[in-house]
Formats: structure tokens, sequence, C-alpha cells
């Protein structure tokens, strides 16, 4: 349809439409309807013209108008206007150039899809070759190593990196295990840990306040996420060896290495005493994992009797916190043994009273490992011939067996049999490790001792070995102790499977024939044996025999009682004294490996057990386990967040740890009747000025003590006429001929008067020292006790001076005076009073030297 007839027909009025219809050329349809129906009708009739017009804009107007296209006649359809047509026409054309665009765009897409396609195959083979797909999975596990390097990977574009409290606390452990390692590692740039500083403030100050606070933290914070039959533990109580020493911590004012027994120690009439043991106490679950340390103490040669009375205060503190004491374990001491007969009204048996409430129980026993040992040491022993209704139990068995694997190439009849089994010296008599050996009947588990014996006495004479044949006694006591062992360390709940060993096996009833063994077997053995001996040398000894009926029976009544509160089953190893071993363990390892630690290193590995929640014993030591948490992690963090507030500001205690720890104002409330009265003369003397002290050493020597007082007031006080009363010309007099000979021109020199007031105060301090010594702060103590008077001399007064200056001024020289004065004070303590060592020739090994 040409663009003329487009005019001419829209220039016609509606009453020539008819005729003009009429008049249309053959093909042309006209509707009198709007222009998409004039479309839909040309696309439904499919006329050319209408088709080519029509054709890109269709699918629109269709989507557009629902309305369906109806057949009309040529004599019912009329003309459609020119306006319309025109925006008809427009409307095509933006939409062809919609089209157009939207074509070009998806072609966009498509090219970019495929880009990010390839870009992400690419990203994810490098992920997969870098190991970043396996490090986000184990993030998503809570993997410690995909943590550890997540943060590594942060402290690369971080400068400022601040750190999380799982790392600090593991950086914690690595720099007590080896400082020199952890700094070597930090400087050479291989990993990014945290600094030295960063980890003493998380730890914070090593004071008694802030390792009791850290213990009653946790106690009372891991009580909360405990059920009731999770409260049900066992304490331990068990005390290390100390190197007697002491050491005045000047930040802290407070000197460590005295004995501390909660104030036990003034009743005995101790407390100046160098402690020479660390008395720990720790808690452990019977149902589930925690290791609390909940109670220590410094003593020396501790009795049964201040024992019992300890004991009972960290009971009644654990109980207080929720939880419930159903055992208490010890070793075979003698202390010990005391303590558990008071337990029991005169009489030491399995089960007494509880001391808390008298209608529980509470469960006595000694630890089975100490008794195995004890054991082992008396059959190997020459002093005693254990002899049995005509039996001999000999240790000479096992000294052939030792012969005959030693004179064997490379392959032995037993594994690993030394010396060190056989003949265990003092020391190596404590390796618990090497007693299970010599008892060990399988060689799958250790060493098969009692097995070759067993072939020896089958086939000896047949290969020409001979003194084997009456061994048999000696392999049954032998395997019959090491059930009774095995028995007593049931350690976890798969064990038994993988050894194929039923003594392994949990126990889960009250009627189980092991414990039925205990009693009608294993005790009347020795009730016999005991009674038929000729000899007390022909037995174990009295303390050993008591110690395993005791622990024996403790065994078998409890493991019941358990059952049938609730336990679905019973780990005897809970038991054992393993947990306070490990604490022991720890405590040396990180003080660099020390077995003869002080008290000072003894309490900062303390702290730091507490503020990083886990204890790292060393591997060749008596317990099975090197590294295990204290409690919960949930527990752990929480009491661990706040070590830094609690190092600045220290809780008190009650009976749960040491008692010798006070408040801030114990300095004022201490100054007791015998420190007036000790401190009278001295005090009086304080307040005047003296002549010249007497010629000689120890003029010269407090003349460079003056010295270095009177350098610090010029440092610190700008009042001339203070300066001017104290400070002289430069002299080489016999009383400043020391500072003479080392001055090279930035010294100061003493005035006579001062260097008087010097001496006076030193024989004060003299005095005060032994009082104040086992206090908190002595040498704050030391200075409120003395500077009143000193405030009154005439040395630190002059015209215009007020009494807030004065005292500034003898503060400052009394603070002065007093750190050096108590670090020499405490160090000449230790080396007059403390034990050393004395060997006559060089020792073959230094561990001699450090146990």
């Amino acid at each position: 349809m040409d663009r003329g007839n487009w005019k001419k027909r829209g220039t016609s009025n509606a009453d020539s439409s008819q005729e003009e219809r009429a008049s249309a050329e053959p093909g042309e349809v006209y509707s009198s309807e709007n222009p998409i129906e004039t479309a839909q009708e040309a696309e439904w009739l499919h006329f050319p013209s209408s088709q080519d017009n029509m054709e890109d804009c269709s699918s629109v107007i269709q989507g557009e108008h629902q309305k369906r296209p109806v057949r009309r006649s040529m004599t019912s359809q009329t003309s459609i206007g020119l306006k319309k047509m025109r925006s008809l026409v427009a409307a095509t054309k933006t939409l062809r150039r919609k089209c157009s665009r939207l074509k070009e765009m998806n072609s966009n897409l498509h090219s970019q899809l495929e880009k990010l396609k390839k870009d992400f195959f690419e990203m994810k083979a490098l992920a997969e070759a870098n190991g970043a797909l396996t490090l986000q999975e184990m993030l998503d596990e809570n993997d410690k190593k995909a943590e550890f390097l997540k943060e590594q990977l942060q402290c690369l574009r971080e400068k400022n990196h601040r750190w999380k409290e799982v790392t600090i606390r593991q950086a914690i452990m690595w720099q007590a295990k080896s400082p020199c390692g952890y700094e070597m590692l930090r400087r050479s740039g291989c990993l990014t840990l945290p600094s030295r500083m960063t980890l003493k403030r998380y730890i914070g100050y090593c004071t008694g306040a802030v390792v009791s606070s850290l213990m009653k933290q946790r106690l009372h914070t891991e009580s909360t996420h405990l059920s009731e039959r999770e409260k049900m533990g066992s304490l331990i109580v068990d005390e290390m060896s100390l190197k007697q020493a002491l050491t005045y911590e000047k930040k802290g004012d407070k000197v460590h290495g005295l004995v501390e027994m909660g104030g036990l120690e003034k009743e005995v009439g101790i407390q100046n005493e160098l402690a020479t043991h660390l008395l720990a106490f720790v808690f452990v679950g019977l149902s589930t994992h925690y290791t609390l340390p909940v109670g220590y103490y410094f003593t020396q040669s501790v009795k049964g009797d201040h024992l019992h009375q300890l004991t009972l205060e960290v009971i009644k503190s654990i109980e207080e916190a929720g939880f419930q004491v159903v055992r208490l374990v010890a070793d075979n001491h003698a202390s010990n043994k005391k303590m558990f007969t008071m337990l029991g009204n005169g009489r030491m048996m399995p089960v007494v009273p509880h001391p808390m409430d008298m209608n529980r129980r509470l469960f006595l026993s000694f630890d089975h490992c100490h008794i195995l040992k004890n054991l082992r040491n008396q059959m190997l022993s020459t002093k005693r011939v254990l002899f049995n209704n005509g039996h001999y139990y000999s240790p000479t068995y096992l000294r052939k067996l030792l012969d005959i694997t030693e004179k064997q190439s490379s392959f032995k009849l037993v594994r690993n049999l030394t010396q060190k089994h056989v003949y265990p010296t003092n020391f190596e008599k404590l390796s618990v490790k090497r007693a299970v050996e010599v008892f060990s009947p399988q060689a799958c588990i250790r060493k098969g001792v009692t097995s070759a014996l067993r072939y020896l006495l089958q086939y000896g004479r047949r290969f020409g070995i001979f003194g084997f044949e009456d061994c048999l006694p000696t392999i049954e006591l032998m395997e019959m102790i090491f059930k009774w062992f095995t028995i007593h360390n049931i350690r976890n709940t798969t064990f038994h499977v993988v050894s194929r060993d039923q003594n392994r096996m949990p126990f889960s009833s009250p009627d189980d024939d092991r414990l039925i063994w205990l009693e009608q077997e294993f005790l009347p053995f020795f009730a016999a044996w005991k009674a038929a001996a000729p000899h007390k040398r022909a037995f174990i000894s009295l303390e050993t025999y008591e110690a395993l009926q005791l622990t024996t029976m403790s065994t078998v009544q409890c493991t019941q009682f358990l059952i049938r509160s609730g336990f679905l089953y019973v780990l005897t190893a809970k038991f054992s004294s393993d947990p306070v071993e490990a604490l022991f363990s720890t405590i040396r390892q990180l003080q660099g490996s020390n077995d003869q630690t002080d008290a000072r290193a003894a309490l900062s590995s303390l702290q730091k057990v507490l503020v990083m929640g886990m204890m790292h014993s060393s591997p060749s030591g008596s317990t099975e386990q090197t590294t295990s948490p204290l409690g919960s992690p949930s527990a752990r963090q929480a009491s661990c967040s706040t070590a830094v507030k609690q190092a600045g500001q220290p809780l008190e205690m009650h009976s749960l740890v040491n008692q010798n720890q006070g408040s801030s104002g114990e300095c004022a409330a201490s100054t007791s009747a015998t420190i007036t009265q000790t401190m009278r003369p001295h005090l009086e003397a304080l307040q005047t000025c003296r002549g010249a002290p007497q010629p000689g050493i120890r003029a010269s020597t407090l003349g460079l003590i003056a010295g270095f007082l009177v350098k610090a007031a010029e440092d610190c006080i700008t009042c001339d006429d203070c300066i001017g009363k104290i400070k002289a010309p430069s002299s080489s007099g016999p009383a400043t001929a020391v500072i003479f000979n080392l001055d090279r021109g930035g010294l100061s020199y003493p005035t006579i008067s001062f260097l008087s007031f010097v001496s006076t105060l030193e024989r004060a301090a003299e005095a005060f020292a032994p009082l104040a010594i086992s206090k908190k702060r002595p040498m704050a103590l030391f200075v409120q006790t003395v500077l009143p008077a000193v405030a009154l001399n005439p040395l630190f007064s002059h015209k215009g001076a007020t009494s807030e200056h004065r005292e500034a001024m003898a503060r400052l020289v009394l603070q002065k005076f007093s750190r050096p004065f108590f670090s020499n004070y405490v160090r000449d303590k230790t080396a007059k009073e403390g034990k050393r060592k004395r060997i006559a020739e060089k020792p073959k090994s230094r561990k001699i030297l450090k146990v």
C-alpha cells in the first residue's frame, strides 16, 4: 500500500468511508477499529503488505492486547487513521531498536559469562593447588591448624594485629618451653607471633592473689557447665620438691619462697623459714574430663595434723562451689597416713563419714602407681628374702634374664630390658613406666618379662639354660600384681578390644568378676602370706601392705557406689594421682625443664597453667598423656579472659587456696605489738641527727648507698634546700672513697649527717626485715612504719618546708633505700639457710645437679 493512498483516505470524512472501501485496491484492509486490530487481521489474512509492516511488533502487540483477532468480511472493515498508523510505525521502529539493543546486551552478557566461567575454573584450580579450599573446609570444622593459618594470613596485611586468646595461650606455652627458640622463630619472619610483652600483659604479674583468683573463678565457672552427676570428683593431694630460695619481687613488693600454710605457719613458728615443698590439691571429675587445681601451699615437712586441717579447708571450698568430693587420693607418705587416720577417727579405713555431710561417704585411697613402684622396689631389694609357704619370690630370675638378653645380638628375647629395670638407682626408681614393664606378661603391650620367664621355665634346660626351674611362684606373683594394676588402670572404653584383654574393660556392674577377684582372691592371698611369713623381711613392708589393702577395698567399694549412683561405667584410672603429677611436670617444663625450681618459678608456672587452661607434661614423665585441657573450652575461655583484670585487681580469697594473701589494706593492720616494741628504739634514733659513723668497711659501703640516694633525690626533687642538706662536694675521704674511685664526673656525694642517717636506717631495716618478710608487702609496711619518725628528722626540714613536703622527701629516700635492701636481704638469707649439694667428684650427668 503506497503513501499516496494513505493520504487520500486520511482526508476523507466518515460519510465517504463506504466509497473509499469500494474504490480500494484488492488486498487492502481497512478497519474502523484501532490499529491493533488491523495488524492482527493482516497477520491472520496473511496479506503481504500488512505482514511486512507488522512482522516485528506483532508479538509485542499481542502481549499488550489479549483480544483475539476476528475475521471480518470485506464489507465490515473500516479505514485506519493516518495519525494512528504513524504512531504504530514509530512504535515498531522503537521496538526494533530495543530488540537490537537487547540482542547486543545478550551477546555481551554471554561473552562475560564465558569469561567468568573461565576465570572461575582457573581460580578454582589455583585454590586447589594452594590448599585454600582445604583450609576453608577445615575452618568450617573448627580445626586448630586452620584457625592458626587463617590468623597468619591476616597478619600479612595487618600491621597491628589483634591476637585471639587461643593463639596467645598457645604462644605462652611455646615461649615458656623455650624462650630462645620462640624469639628466634619470631625474628626469622617465618611466623608472626605475639611479642613477649603481649604475653606478659595477658598473664599479668605473678602474685598469689592472682593465682588464687584464677583457681576460684575456674572452679565456679566449671560448675555452671556440669550436671549434678558430673560434679562428683576425686581430690588428689601431693607435694613437689622445691629449691630453697627467697626472691624479692620489686613490682609486687612481695617475698617469695617462705613457708605459707594459710596461717598455720604462725602457729608452728616457721613463718620465716624457707619452703622446701609445694603442696598442691587437684580436683578431677569421675564421669567427665576436667582437671582443676584448687589449692596450693608452700610447706616445710608438713605434719599429718596440719595436712588434715588444710585438706578439710580445701574440701569445704570445693563443696561450696557446688562440687561433690567423693574420693581423696594421696601417696603412701607418713603424713598422708596420719591424715587418713584422723579422718577415720583413729582408724585407717577405706570409707569414712564425709567431713561436710555425715550422711555421705568419703572414700580414701592411696595411689596405685606408688604402690606398684613400692612392690617392684621391695621385690628387687637385696635386704628382703620374700618367702611364702616354701616358695621364694626371688629377683635372681630377672637378673639372669637380663644377662641372657645382653649376650644376644640385635634381636633379643625381651625387648629393651635394661639395667634401669633390674638395677634401678634412686632416681630411676621413680619411673612408673619401668615398674609396669617389669611385671608385664604380654610382649605386644610392654616387654613380656613374665612371658619370657615362662618360656625359659619350659624350654630352658633343653637349650642348656639352667636356673629357672623354680621360677613359677615368682611368675605367678608378678602376673597377679600386674592384673591388680591393670584393673586399677582402665583408661578408656575401647582399649580392651584392641588389646584383647578383658581385664581392661570398664566396670559396668557392681557384681563384676574382677571386683570379686580383688576381694576373694587377691587380698586373701596377701593376708595368708603375711600370716605365714616367718620374718618381717620375708614379706613386703607393713606400710605397703596396708596401702595395698586400703586401696583395693576402696576401689571395689567406690566402683560399686558409683555404678549404683547412676554411672553407666567406671574408669578406674580416674582414681589415680596422674593429674597432679602432670601438673608438677608442667610446672617444671614451663621453667625450662628445671627439676629443682624455686617457689617464685613454681608460682609463675602455676599461673601460666591456669591462664592457658591446659597442662603439657614431659613425654618421659610418669603420666601417659602429655597434653590435656583443664576443663571444658567454654569454661576455660570464660576464666582466662579476665586474667589481665585479675592481675591488676587481686580478689580476696577464703579457704580455697593460700590464706596468706590479703587485700592491700593488710599493711596498716599487720603492725603488731611485736613490731612496735622491736622498732621503738630505732624509730627514736631516726628522729635525730647523730654523729659520723665509725670509719670502716661498713661506713664506706653505706657511703656508696647514700650517694645513690642523693643522686635519686636530685633526679626526682627540684627543691634546692632539700638537696643542699644531703649533698656534699666531691671528696676522697674514708667514707666516700669508694664513690671517688668510681666517679667519672656523674656521681653524687653525701654529707656526713646523711651518711649517719643511712647507717641508722640500715640498722632499723635489719631489725624489721625478719618480722616483715612473711607479709604481703614488706617494703610498703616498712615505709609506713618508719615514715612518721623519718619525717621529723632535721635533715628533711628547712625554712618554709611543710609537713607534706618533708614526708614526700622522706618517702622518696625510704623507697629508694628499701628496694635494694630487701633484694639483698632475701639473697643473703637464701645463701645462709638454703641447702646446697656437696659432691665429692664431678658427676657423670648434670642431671644430678638438678634434683
